[in-house]
């Protein structure tokens, strides 16, 4: 592997670390829905599903981060890589910041980590909502395929199918937790947007 790829994997993945952290940290201190003390917060129960994103969460950016300092740590897992495989990953992680920048955007004050909406909040169906009932997540899931393509690592690509995983049970949760809130709103609207693409397949 050259010295320069090495480099550029470096740098990308740097670059996306802290625009994505960059991105949560800016709109989640702009959410209602989070303002809460942290007793509310802790005192909620942990579930299995939470250990999982927390999982998966810590393997992305924890390694991503260990990988910029020290990506000789995860040489063990490195894979054959190419031109190629790096450039579809810059464009994977240019694709999932997008989806992220764009859902936050749309979502505004009523972003948060929760699953249940912000109470007398109507449903949001501009930006990437117009399409898709959960672009966040999908960006989410963009994130980490991104990364395991750039780094070409197999550690990174068990973070994405984690990530992938995950991300699945939970917009499957959120939309029990949304039908039984909105009602008939949500079930036309849910009738006809996939759930990560604009097109309906689940």
């Amino acid at each position: 592997m050259s010295e320069t790829l090495v480099v550029l994997m470096r740098v990308v993945s740097g670059v996306a670390l802290v625009s994505d952290l960059a991105l949560r940290t800016c709109f989640g201190r702009m959410s209602r829905r989070d303002r809460r003390s942290v007793r509310d917060r802790l005192s909620a129960p942990f579930t299995v599903l939470d250990g999982l994103m927390l999982l998966a969460g810590a393997a992305y950016y924890v390694g991503l981060l260990l990988f910029v300092v020290w990506p000789g740590l995860f040489a063990f897992a490195r894979l054959p890589t190419s031109v190629a495989a790096f450039a579809a990953g810059v464009v994977v992680l240019a694709a999932g910041l997008t989806f992220l920048l764009r859902s936050h955007v749309a979502l505004g004050a009523a972003f948060g980590f929760g699953l249940e909406p912000v109470e007398g909040q109507p449903l949001v169906t501009d930006g990437p909502y117009r399409r898709v009932r959960h672009p966040m997540y999908a960006g989410a899931m963009l994130m980490t395929v991104g990364a395991a393509l750039v780094t070409v690592n197999l550690f990174f690509a068990g973070a994405a199918v984690l990530m992938v995983a995950v991300m699945n049970v939970r917009a499957r949760r959120e939309d029990r937790v949304l039908e039984a809130a909105l009602g008939d709103a949500w079930r036309q609207y849910a009738a006809t947007r996939g759930r990560f693409f604009p097109w309906k397949l689940c």
